[in-house]
């Protein structure tokens, strides 16, 4: 093992040459100046779309679009409970809540966990 091994003994570590800006082999950061920059021209702004409008009669209901969740807080956690089987992690990610909220809705809404 030589001397080259051991750089923080001759005053040469990283960290001394990276924060010693006074020394004349440290690192110094490049002016702002001297980098130079280029624009990207943004693309221009498109016109919307027409949207067509569906008479009223062949709206669907607002349960349909809901892929068949159920509408009270409490049912929707029974519903992705079972859903999961009874996995908390995972109802959760179904009702895109953590997994802490979950088990604070149920604690809430007195829902005990089943356990197989």
């Amino acid at each position: 093992i030589t001397d080259l091994a051991f750089p923080c003994q001759d005053n040469r570590c990283l960290t001394q040459v990276l924060h010693h800006i006074d020394r004349e082999d440290a690192v110094r950061p490049g002016r702002l100046a001297d980098i130079p920059i280029t624009e990207i021209p943004m693309a221009p702004p498109r016109a919307p779309e027409p949207v067509a409008v569906a008479p009223a009669s062949a709206v669907a209901p607002a349960a349909a679009a809901d892929d068949g969740k159920p509408e009270g807080e409490r049912e929707r956690l029974v519903w992705a409970m079972e859903r999961c089987g009874w996995v908390q992690a995972k109802a959760a990610r179904l009702l895109k809540i953590t997994p802490r909220q979950m088990g604070y809705a149920l604690q809430k809404h007195g829902i005990e966990v089943r356990k197989f």
